[in-house]
């Protein structure tokens, strides 16, 4: 949570409570967390990805969908193809879900 909390600037005491009552609700079962470690350096969080439950809602059907959040890299290990390694993960195993499809919605710093 401290990689989340530094990136996006938030208290780390106020977010922590919001992160494990979301991530850990029932109705996040589902939801895919990636924690990318660097086992050099006494495995330090270097990355994070998270998919939640967001159900789509079209012509009154609802689609079961997962949308991605808080997708980070330490500054110092970007450009190192640790976010396509991310993406490459949750491709491979994102089949064997029930999921229709992914959202995502970029930041300007993506």
């Amino acid at each position: 949570m401290n990689l989340i909390c530094q990136e996006y600037n938030y208290n780390l005491k106020e977010y922590t409570p919001f992160f494990a009552k979301f991530y850990e609700d029932k109705y996040q079962e589902e939801a895919i967390k990636v924690i990318v470690y660097d086992e050099d350096a006494n495995n330090k969080v270097v990355g994070f990805f998270a998919l939640f439950k967001w159900p789509y809602q079209l012509n009154n059907k609802t689609y079961n969908a997962l949308k991605g959040v808080n997708a980070i890299v330490m500054p110092e290990y970007r450009g190192n193809g640790i976010f396509k390694k991310i993406l490459t993960f949750i491709d491979e195993n994102i089949k064997n879900t029930k999921n229709d499809f992914l959202i995502a919605t970029p930041l300007s710093a993506a």
